[in-house]
């Protein structure tokens, strides 16, 4: 018979536990997978022709939609503003606030993505090492005034980043739009 040490119950002890780790993470991530299930429809038996007494018209039932669950792309659409001012979009400078919003309403026309909502803008401001909170800031109130300002980004929500390196007056935008049905 073989004895165990206290290094191989240790290692069993930590497989437990990555194991029982595991079925909480699946358990957590199945529960979470949204909302109810879609009913599968079930054939119902027709009913034969009958002769009935008196001729009446049934009303013809009218089509129901397949319902639609939302998700965003995978991928975002990244959309780069150079050359604009920081400091200029956080006191929402009209000139800053203008650029920014040429810029994006020129790549959407461009990516043909006019009939698609945004869902989810990730802001990022760049500037120089000193200057983070004016970065994020900025990177804030440019997704703000997209929200603000174009219909297809009035549902968005928005997280902002900044980045400290030696590019600056730059703002870049990962913008997630909702997946048609």
């Amino acid at each position: 018979m073989r004895k165990f040490g206290f290094s191989s119950l240790a290692m069993m002890s930590g497989w437990l536990f990555a194991d029982l780790l595991l079925v909480l993470f699946l358990t957590v991530l199945s529960s979470s997978a949204g909302g109810n299930p879609i009913p599968i429809p079930t054939e119902s038996a027709t009913p034969s022709p009958s002769v009935s007494p008196s001729a009446s018209v049934s009303p013809k039932p009218t089509p129901t939609k397949k319902p639609c669950a939302q998700s965003f792309e995978l991928r975002p659409q990244q959309i780069i503003v150079d050359d604009i001012s920081l400091s200029g979009l956080r006191s929402g400078n009209t000139a800053a606030r203008n650029r920014l919003k040429q810029v994006v309403q020129k790549e959407i026309r461009e990516r043909k993505l006019q009939n698609q909502f945004a869902g989810l803008v990730l802001a990022f401001g760049y500037a120089p090492n000193a200057n983070r909170t004016l970065a994020r800031a900025a990177a804030l109130e440019a997704g703000q005034m997209l929200k603000a300002d174009l219909p297809r980004f009035e549902r968005i929500q928005i997280r902002e980043f900044s980045f400290e390196t030696s590019e600056t007056n730059r703002v870049r935008l990962d913008v997630y739009f909702f997946v048609r049905c």
